[in-house]
């Protein structure tokens, strides 16, 4: 898998807004990812978490 547009495009991004904003945006759209797919998942989530309860509870 080539890797380089994608170290360019941090490149480039790191130089026009700094570092720390860099990371900041990079984490936020990673956050943003997992929400998705946590609310994507959740109904199986929470249905796994009811029989488990409800076996925990007998």
């Amino acid at each position: 898998m080539d890797f380089k547009p994608w170290v360019k495009l941090m490149k480039e991004t790191t130089e026009k807004h700094g570092l720390w904003q860099t990371v900041a945006a990079t984490w936020a759209i990673g956050m943003l990812i997992v929400t998705m797919m946590l609310a994507w998942r959740l109904p199986e989530i929470l249905a796994a978490a009811s029989a488990f309860l409800s076996i925990s509870g007998s």
